[in-house]
């Protein structure tokens, strides 16, 4: 079903290159209902920044995500820290878990609010690194548990 209010604009297709193959990326407008406020339709009132909601939405997602895995380092640390109560090096392995649980929780947050941010003010985002923290922490917790 194709919908007449959502029109092709051939200014918003934009070139992405990506690992040396060029992709082609076109943008829908979406005309915005008139809020009554005089302001014409589409336009943000105010002159605040208009960002797409799918993008906020999907950040917040993300947040969401990190949010659940950082649950779960805790809550693995927690159940390390019991099953191995007697061993130096559960007691170790546990407090890496609960350690990286809670980086991950600061972490996720303060990603959440730069990339929100960068979206309202039209900036690249930037990558992160934690999945490289995150996989590093990981191994060594295998390695302890291992040699335990």
């Amino acid at each position: 079903m194709h919908d007449e209010s959502m029109k092709y604009d051939p200014d918003t297709t934009h070139r992405l290159a990506v690992d040396g193959v060029t992709h082609a990326r076109t943008f829908m407008t979406v005309p915005l209902p008139d809020a009554g406020d005089g302001h014409p339709e589409g336009e943000p009132p105010s002159g605040s920044p208009l960002i797409d909601y799918r993008f906020s939405l999907a950040n917040e997602r993300t947040f969401l995500a990190w949010t659940r895995t950082s649950l779960a380092l805790i809550g693995g640390g927690v159940a390390v820290l019991h099953l191995l109560a007697d061993s130096f090096t559960g007691f170790v392995a546990a407090y890496v878990l609960v350690g990286l649980g809670v980086l991950v929780a600061a972490a996720g947050l303060h990603r959440w609010l730069r990339n929100e941010k960068a979206m309202l003010n039209g900036w690249a985002l930037d990558p992160t690194r934690l999945p490289i923290v995150l996989a590093v922490g990981l191994g060594v917790v295998g390695v302890l548990l291992i040699l335990d």
